[in-house]
């Protein structure tokens, strides 16, 4: 009897995931950074996570992660699976740094598990990687000298 609860709430968990990672996304494909279908990406996304994370937690005898830490690992996974050159990176890149950042702006108010831990450290080492492969790219000189450049006043109108 109780399995049908635990089950209802294992999927009401990941449509809140789902939800909430869709809206990161949507964000995304609005400035260009990615394309798709948000909804279709975000419920494929978590599928995913859920079922790959399965090999290693067995959710009848734990609990169910947070959200966000849920959608962070979601998008972090995505980020591995993607190609140096995939353009995609960037926006699933700074959807991760949104997650992140609210996640531990709020990390009394989320009361995390020893698991969403887990989770949220996996996906902040994978931003790390990212940022460091980014970091001797001549583009990121480029944009770092237009910034200097910005800071120092000279504005163009």
């Amino acid at each position: 009897m109780f399995g049908i609860f635990r089950g209802a709430g294992i999927q009401l968990r990941k449509a809140e995931a789902a939800s909430a990672l869709e809206n990161l996304i949507k964000m995304q494909v609005a400035v260009g950074n990615l394309e798709g279908n948000p909804s279709q990406m975000a419920n494929s996304m978590i599928s995913e996570t859920w079922a790959q994370s399965k090999k290693h937690v067995d959710w009848r005898k734990t609990e169910r992660p947070h959200k966000v830490a849920l959608v962070a690992l979601a998008l972090a996974e995505r980020i591995e699976k993607s190609g140096e050159n995939d353009f995609s990176t960037l926006g699933y890149g700074i959807a991760l740094g949104t997650v992140l950042n609210t996640a531990y702006r709020n990390r009394d108010s989320f009361n995390f598990s020893r698991l969403d831990d887990l989770m949220l450290s996996k996906a902040a080492n994978t931003q790390t990687k990212e940022v460091e492969k980014l970091a001797g790219r001549p583009i990121v000189e480029e944009l770092k000298s237009i910034l200097a450049a910005d800071k120092g006043g000279n504005h163009e109108s």
